[in-house]
């Protein structure tokens, strides 16, 4: 039986009630308002929305009220959901909605740990981000490094030592020293290979087992030969196999994983069909059918 053909195994987190919250914004808010193609996620029900129209790039200031605004929501909604006992799965596109995700997880569990899958670090402050965007910084702000006004939204953070950052590729100078500073656990594509999926999933629930854990997949993770429809793609990622076998072991271990988010992908994308059918195989590589 093929990778593609294996069934899926539900995780910890994945065996209670799915909520599904759609985010009506996408790659650095340029089109607000795009709904994703019909059914490209499995999902029980109809996910609520979350407004989020963010101003054209170049507003710094409205960008970043639009951003706290949309987080603040999705903070509320997500909270609501996991005291009702559900696994939120956020679906949208500009990464800097993982500060409402992972405000809602940590004030919920206390300590929590985070897999970021992705080909950034999201892990910018103001200060050492070059464009000032805030979908460079939620990782940062979710361990309560960056501007006060985003980190304001928390009531708890993220250790940097429960985080795990994987296929990050594109990184700015200034992030790569704050994440030497903070003790970021980074895996490369290539120390994925070397160690193969099972190994690093092992390393994985050796270091974060029994905790709450929250997962954030970045569809740039894949390598932008294979999905190109996303705002920031980077070549050298995963190869699809490969992140359907990655997601599906961590859904197969003994690793808690009660909420995650779906992030980056463009619909508006003259490649958005086949990336759409990508995302649903991956989606179920975690989640199943």
């Amino acid at each position: 039986m093929s990778l593609q053909q294996q069934p899926a195994r539900p995780s910890a987190g994945a065996e209670r009630v799915r909520r599904p919250i759609t985010v009506l914004a996408h790659p650095g808010g340029r089109y607000p308002g795009v709904e994703l193609p019909p059914n490209w996620f499995q999902g029980p029900g109809e996910g609520p929305t979350i407004p989020s129209a963010l101003p054209a790039p170049g507003d710094a200031a409205g960008i970043l009220n639009g951003v706290i605004q949309m987080c603040t929501a999705l903070r509320d909604r997500t909270a609501a959901s996991l005291a009702a006992g559900e696994h939120p799965t956020l679906i949208g596109g500009d990464h800097s909605m993982a500060m409402g995700s992972i405000a809602a997880a940590a004030a919920h569990h206390g300590r929590m740990a985070v897999i970021w899958v992705d080909a950034h670090a999201d892990f910018n402050t103001m200060e050492s981000s070059p464009t000032g965007n805030p979908h460079g910084m939620p990782l940062a702000v979710s361990c309560g490094v960056g501007d006060p006004r985003l980190t304001a939204m928390y009531k708890s953070f993220v250790s940097p030592q429960d985080v795990v950052l994987i296929a990050a590729r594109d990184i700015d100078p200034g992030e790569r020293a704050l994440l030497v500073q903070y003790g970021i656990w980074c895996v490369t594509v290539e120390q994925l290979r070397e160690l193969g999926v099972e190994t690093l999933v092992k390393g994985i629930v050796y270091r974060f087992r029994g905790v709450p854990v929250h997962l954030s997949f970045d569809f740039d993770a894949i390598s932008s030969e294979y999905f190109s429809a996303t705002g920031t793609p980077v070549p050298e990622g995963l190869m699809p196999d490969e992140a359907c076998e990655l997601l599906a072991a961590l859904a197969a271990s003994p690793l808690a994983i009660g909420s995650s988010d779906w992030v980056e992908f463009d619909p508006r994308h003259e490649q958005a069909a086949e990336a759409a059918e990508l995302a649903r195989r991956l989606y179920r590589s975690f989640h199943g059918s």
